[in-house]
């Protein structure tokens, strides 16, 4: 473990029912939102957009998530999170060691519409926690609407949605 004590108690703190969340996926505590290349949930008429024949569109849409979650490592503390053995008490909770390490693990130059569940980051400034997804549109699970309003104008300011 790279993180001090206080660190791991005040991210329990912070963060109530955490291994259920992280773990299930679901908790009563937290309210779920989304991050987006997208202004709003797509129609049935509208699912094709998803899927962009231009290259160029692909890299416009990774660089938009690139540009968000290395604003947010490089302003605030974050922490990554697996379970040992995947087992549900094994919950093992890291800071990224560099810079580096941190864009090799986020594999943004693979994010696509298929490509999905390779990062999941505890940040606790924004009381949430931010789960890559599929097509285009990324999880927050949030415990603070306030702060999620913070949040939000990061999401707008790398030229993504939050809803």
């Amino acid at each position: 473990m790279n993180i001090s004590k206080g660190e791991l108690e005040k991210i329990r703190m912070i963060f109530p029912d955490l291994t259920n969340i992280l773990y299930e996926g679901e908790s009563h505590a937290y309210e779920r939102y989304c991050v987006s290349v997208f202004d709003h949930v797509l129609s049935e008429d509208e699912v094709g957009l998803i899927y962009p024949e231009e290259q160029s569109e692909i890299n416009t849409r990774q660089d938009k998530f690139k540009c968000l979650i290395q604003g947010l490592y490089e302003s605030t503390p974050i922490y990554t999170w697996k379970f040992r053995r995947n087992r549900k008490n094994k919950l093992s909770i890291k800071k990224p060691r560099s810079h580096t390490s941190f864009n090799r693990n986020c594999r943004f130059n693979e994010l696509t519409e298929q490509y999905g569940d390779v990062f999941s980051f505890i940040i606790p400034e924004y009381s949430l926690i931010y789960t890559q997804n599929y097509d285009w549109t990324h999880i927050v699970e949030s415990l603070d609407r306030n702060k999620l309003n913070l949040f939000k104008e990061k999401v707008k300011e790398a030229g993504l949605y939050c809803w």
